[in-house]
Parts: C-alpha cells; sequence; structure tokens
C-alpha cells in the first residue's frame, strides 16, 4: 500500500492472508462492504480488479479511472459483468475531465441516469 503512507487502509477480502498496517474484513459483497463503510463514516473507495469493480458500478457517483501505458491484451475487464449485448443497453457515462501523465492518463466520468 505504498499510495497509502499515512491513511487509514481496510481491505474487504473473502482470503485468508493477512495484511501489514492495515485492518482486514472478510467480506466481499458489495452491498454489505457499502454498509460497513457507511458505518465507518467513508464515503469514498478505491477499488481496484475489474471483477470486484464491475460490482460496484451500479453504486458508483463518479468514476475515477486510472490507465497505464502498458497493453497486455489479457486480464478482467473492470466492465466484463456488464454483459452489454446491444450498443442501447450500454452503461453510459458522462465525461468529466481527462489528464495525461507521463505514462498514464486519468478520467473522471459521471454515471448517467440509466433509464
Amino acid at each position: 500500500f505504498r499510495a497509502f503512507k499515512d491513511g487509514r487502509v481496510i481491505v474487504f477480502t473473502e482470503s485468508e492472508k493477512e495484511w501489514d498496517n492495515a485492518e482486514v474484513i472478510r467480506e466481499a459483497n458489495p452491498e454489505k462492504i457499502l454498509k460497513i463503510l457507511g458505518e465507518k463514516e467513508i464515503d469514498s473507495v478505491l477499488i481496484e480488479g475489474g471483477r470486484i469493480a464491475c460490482q460496484f458500478l451500479p453504486f458508483a457517483d463518479k468514476l475515477h479511472l486510472f490507465y497505464g501505458n502498458k497493453l497486455f491484451g489479457k486480464g478482467i475487464s473492470p466492465f466484463e459483468c456488464l454483459n452489454v449485448d446491444k450498443v442501447s443497453d450500454a452503461f453510459k457515462v458522462e465525461f468529466l475531465k481527462f489528464e495525461s501523465f507521463e505514462d498514464s492518463f486519468y478520467v473522471e466520468a459521471r454515471p448517467c441516469s440509466q433509464g
């Protein structure tokens, strides 16, 4: 957790692995995780991992997406669980901000009303 030198780190997992300098909670259900975070008065989270990130999309107010300059061609898409067959059924977002860095870029987006 190099990015979080001074902040509080909570890891939600089904794994039995322990982490140094982190509170570990054995839970993987997005709704339960968000309830626990709400009880702890936490209203912003960083989710890493494609399959997990996708499960949180229905609850997102805003998306902060980071992309590196290495393309592997394999892996789990953060949007894999959407199972969209038609363009009209796509998860729509409004792009708010783009920012380029030396070897990566950042996108800020807000989910559009899905109605």
